[in-house]
């Protein structure tokens, strides 16, 4: 399964979750999915579940003029997917977290909701991880944090090595699912 395809169905599940109040599990089966299909998508709503009171905060603290509840249930499910992918999965270069995250916005979403999704991520990343984006490779090279390094807890302080665990696993599982076959279509 593409990475796209699975980021789609993580946000189908994610909205399913926040509306209905469904598990994963039954969200997924909703979806067609077999409890053996989906690894990233699966991997992608675990990971945002585990980290939303993070991920809502740095939402809220971005927000201008808005509550978090006063978000529309799909905007909030690609923030938190975007926002997640952006901070925690080190495989994901952020702009491709970022452009992503606006191409579901583009999909299941309207133009304001696109910009505002786009600017809100731009932000986190930015004060996160400094003006330069594209830069990451070159600060490795220097010594400085990685993303893995800088992720944030829900106290603050640095995650160093959390999420290099599940993303290891994630990449077996990838390749056992697609028959040994690195994963594409990010």
């Amino acid at each position: 399964m593409q990475r796209r395809t699975a980021r789609e169905l993580a946000l189908k599940a994610l909205y399913q979750i926040d509306l209905a109040g469904a598990t994963p599990e039954a969200a997924f089966e909703a979806l067609g999915l077999e409890p053996d299909e989906g690894v990233y998508a699966r991997a992608l709503v675990a990971g945002v579940l585990r980290e939303q009171a993070v991920l809502d905060r740095l939402i809220v603290d971005h927000l201008v003029g808005w509550r978090l509840e006063r978000i529309p249930v799909i905007d909030r499910a690609i923030l938190r997917l975007g926002l997640y992918e952006l901070l925690y999965v080190d495989d994901v270069p952020p702009k491709v977290a970022l452009d992503e995250a606006v191409e579901l916005a583009k999909r299941y979403s309207d133009e304001r909701a696109r910009v505002y999704i786009n600017g809100l991520l731009s932000r986190v990343f930015r004060e996160r991880f400094g003006e330069a984006a594209d830069a990451e490779g070159d600060a490795a090279a220097a010594g400085e944090p990685s993303r893995a390094e800088a992720k944030p807890a829900a106290d603050g302080s640095s995650r160093a090595g959390a999420a290099s665990e599940d993303g290891e696993a994630l990449r077996a599982e990838e390749a056992s699912e697609d028959g040994g076959a690195p994963a594409g279509g990010r």
